[in-house]
């Protein structure tokens, strides 16, 4: 199974919401039972976690492609200057889960 994640917008200290366009592909099982908004968590690289506010992904068997949306609970924001990297946790997919990783340069 492989799965591609991009950011769209910007990434920048503050940012209060994140959407991510997500593409799964597999040969092996039907897609359409994960629920991403259960099985991703973001964390920030400066210790936050955040879960998803929505997945919003046609029905797609083998193959699905969707947006994953973040909203960050504080005024804080999903990242800090603090924030040396981002990434996306995908759990449950296989044995090991997906772990898509950013580096990051955030100014304040």
């Amino acid at each position: 199974m492989t799965i591609q994640a991009t950011p769209q917008g910007k990434l920048v200290t503050g940012t209060r919401e994140l959407t991510f366009q997500i593409v799964m592909d597999t040969h092996s099982v039907d897609l359409d039972v994960y629920d991403l908004k259960e099985l991703t968590v973001l964390r920030n690289g400066a210790g936050g976690e955040f879960k998803p506010t929505s997945w919003q992904a046609p029905k797609g068997g083998h193959h699905r492609d969707g947006t994953l949306a973040f909203a960050s609970p504080d005024t804080s924001g999903l990242l800090t200057t603090d924030s040396r990297f981002m990434e996306l946790y995908v759990k449950d997919m296989n044995k090991a889960g997906h772990t898509l990783r950013w580096e990051l340069r955030l100014a304040s």
